[in-house]
């Protein structure tokens, strides 16, 4: 009896989320984008599947962006080596941590109201889970490059 109730408590504890950083894009003017840095644990014994994150706008909750975003792109190279952020669905392993960059796109037609804090929605296995995130680190354009080379293993600067 008992390990009958361990086995279900082992699969069924929850995910944690954790807002690493954030970078906001804005050029072209007309196309504001959010990147957000998260880093998701996953105690559980069995896989997770986050299948939808969106972040809450002025008007409404909107989803990350549904293909890859080019998060940096340096040089003109034909061979230069490109980084994108991560889509949904994303999967996170049993008792495996990941990090995922992801990306909000268009944000100048959904402006973020209060900057000071960040709201998200995830479903994650068929179960909507509200966060709220009122301590982030901002990075400015460098800072950001360098989270990427860290993230990816390779200079940026030197990638192609």
């Amino acid at each position: 009896m008992l390990s009958t109730v361990w086995v279900f408590h082992d699969k069924n504890r929850k995910n944690h989320i954790y807002l690493k950083w954030v970078n906001m894009v804005d050029v072209p003017s007309d196309h504001n984008q959010l990147n957000v840095a998260l880093i998701i644990s996953n105690p559980s014994a069995k896989d997770s599947t986050i299948t939808k994150v969106s972040l809450l706008t002025k008007n409404n909750f909107i989803d990350c962006s549904p293909y890859p975003t080019r998060l940096v792109s340096r040089g003109e190279k034909p061979n230069e080596k490109l980084i994108y952020s991560d889509i949904t669905p994303i999967l996170i392993p049993a008792r495996k941590a990941i990090q995922v960059i992801i990306s909000f796109t268009y944000l100048t037609e959904n402006p973020i109201t209060n900057k000071n804090e960040l709201d998200f929605k995830f479903i994650i296995n068929d179960k909507e889970i509200n966060q709220n995130f009122d301590k982030y680190l901002i990075l400015q354009a460098d800072r950001f490059v360098d989270a990427l080379d860290q993230k990816f293993n390779r200079n940026i600067d030197d990638a192609g």
